[in-house]
């Protein structure tokens, strides 16, 4: 008789961990720090966007990720990565709606 194998790959779609909008408020030549926390298979790739244009790092707008090899969500594999953006000497064309995509 013929046996014909197949592999399954199961993925977990990334998920962020908080969802929800909030308002910061802060002087000029201050520093802030946003962060952003998503799980899933394979580890997610978190991107920053601000009024929903791309924001590549530098040394004024410093993106950073740390991630943890824990497993969540009581699935095996399920890796978490939080990303920060800081924004430092802040100047009054940093305001607006910063997101945070996985």
């Amino acid at each position: 008789s013929n046996i014909a194998e197949v592999t399954l790959f199961v993925y977990v779609e990334a998920a962020l961990q908080n969802t929800t909008g909030y308002t910061i408020e802060r002087v000029t030549r201050q520093n802030v720090s946003l962060n952003c926390t998503a799980d899933g298979i394979n580890r997610p790739v978190i991107t920053w966007r601000k009024d929903g244009q791309l924001i590549l790092s530098t040394a004024r707008l410093n993106i950073d990720s740390v991630n943890d090899m824990q497993e969540f969500r009581s699935i095996p594999g399920v890796q978490q990565i939080t990303s920060s953006l800081t924004i430092s000497d802040l100047r009054e064309r940093d305001s607006g709606n910063y997101s945070c995509r996985a």
